[in-house]
């Protein structure tokens, strides 16, 4: 308040005698054109090389463009560089550009509204404010022609909103800024979409506080801003699906499956899994808050348990009262299906298609055990000998933890999905999967009785030969 106060001083008796000598057109022009010019320079500052010239600002002006060669030098370098930033110094990068345009934004309003109340006061001597006294007083010393009445101030005010438009000129400074911001996300592409997860969702929660405070401002929706990252957000699920799809895949074709310590870190997964049915665990929706620093054990995000394994261990998976002895991948397969509902919580409008990628995944390992265990390829790709009846019972056990915990995801994704046919849809692919998941059983346990016949028939023929 105290500053409003103090460039409401000094603004006055230079307002007047813009108005006196029929410049605040002219001087308008000129703030205007000064405020682009800040905008840019705001957006060019923290990139991470010496961009204080205009030349070296080009990356995020040109890019692309025909210009001469020392600039598309100078873009090409600045480009590499800030592909090389590592997750965590590009979103210092986007934090520091979108909080210094949004404050500019903010000055840009109150210093509009601070030269609308001077001229009222420049055209109004007879006001009681302190200001408009102090103008009243600069005229009389100064010869000026007493300004009394309304039409010298309906004057001025007309002229300073002519020339200022305010919501012309708050559009062009966001749409100055989001061009040149578009240009360093574009930039950045291939690295964005393969961020980490929290990272991820974190650059989209800032994007979108961002878009949210330049529409508040200005009005204006930030369309271009907006299709890039939304873009951004299709790629990183389709690359999410992928990599998740990779590495479960992987794990189970040379897993042995044989017993695995369920550690305290999974008990914490499955926790969260168990209770997301009915609401959203505290440690899904804390990566976004962007205001605070990211946990170290998120900022990791690490997959070798061993540096995750706490001192007291557990030696099955406990939901309600029943535990399971699980294999390892289906341990890391609980860690990925965390995942998906947790980009969901980050990403509300996007459910329909994570939930199509989660379906994938959940299908990924009931097809692959089947082609493991009962097709004997881990024979192959594990070097197993042969697949025994204790390979069947953990198979088993594993397909009885997805059945108790696939219901709980399904419950998270109808809270989260879209109303109407689409989300009955997404819903009945979770029942579609128990359902195969019993089959699965099913005929596990037709092999296990097969197995336990022909050893029968097996002992019985010798007995018979013993006698």
């Amino acid at each position: 308040m105290d500053q409003t106060s103090e460039l409401r001083t000094a603004l006055c008796p230079i307002l007047y005698g813009l108005h006196r000598y029929g410049s605040v057109s002219t001087a308008i022009e000129a703030y205007r054109e000064q405020l682009l010019r800040e905008i840019r320079s705001i957006v060019r500052k923290p990139l991470p090389s010496s961009t204080d010239d205009d030349d070296t600002g080009s990356v995020t002006s040109g890019i692309g463009s025909t210009i001469r060669k020392g600039r598309k030098e100078k873009s090409s370098i600045l480009a590499q560089i800030l592909r090389a930033l590592d997750a965590e110094d590009a979103e210092r990068l986007f934090s520091a550009i979108f909080i210094s345009i949004a404050k500019t934004l903010r000055r840009l309003k109150t210093q509009s509204s601070v030269l609308l109340d001077i001229a009222c006061a420049v055209g109004n001597p007879d006001a009681e404010d302190p200001i408009q006294i102090q103008s009243s007083t600069i005229q009389s010393h100064g010869g000026a022609p007493n300004v009394a009445g309304n039409a010298p101030m309906l004057g001025i005010l007309e002229e300073i909103h002519v020339a200022l438009d305010l919501p012309n000129l708050l559009g062009e400074a966001v749409d100055a800024s989001h061009e040149m911001i578009n240009q360093i996300l574009q930039v950045r592409s291939e690295q964005t979409t393969g961020l980490p997860l929290a990272y991820f969702l974190r650059y989209y929660t800032l994007n979108l506080f961002f878009v949210n405070e330049c529409e508040a401002v200005s009005g204006r929706a930030g369309k271009s801003l907006k299709t890039i990252v939304n873009g951004h957000v299709q790629d990183f699920i389709k690359a999410h699906d992928d990599s998740e799809s990779q590495t479960l895949a992987q794990a189970m074709d040379v897993d042995t499956w044989q017993d695995t310590d369920f550690t305290a870190r999974d008990n914490e997964i499955l926790k969260h899994i168990i209770g997301c049915d009915t609401s959203d665990p505290p440690a899904w929706t804390m990566t976004c808050r962007v205001w605070a620093p990211l946990l170290q054990k998120e900022a990791e995000e690490m997959r070798d348990t061993e540096d995750n394994i706490a001192k007291g261990k557990i030696n099955g998976a406990a939901i309600e009262e029943e535990t399971f002895i699980l294999p390892h991948s289906a341990i890391l397969y609980l860690e990925g299906i965390s995942h998906f509902p947790r980009l969901m919580a980050g990403i509300p409008s996007m459910t329909p298609a994570i939930a199509v990628s989660l379906i994938s995944y959940l299908q990924l390992f009931d097809s692959r055990c089947r082609q493991l265990i009962l097709g004997a390829g881990a024979l192959r790709s594990a070097g197993l000998k042969n697949i025994t009846t204790t390979h069947l019972a953990r198979t088993s056990q594993a397909l009885s933890f997805i059945s108790a915990v696939v219901p709980h995801v399904r419950n998270f994704v109808r809270r989260h999905a879209p109303a109407g046919p689409s989300g009955a849809d997404l819903t009945g692919g979770f029942d579609r999967i128990h359902r195969a998941v019993q089959e699965h059983q099913d005929a596990i346990y037709q092999k296990l009785i097969e197995i336990m016949a022909s050893s029968a028939r097996l002992l019985s023929k010798k007995a018979l030969e013993v006698d």
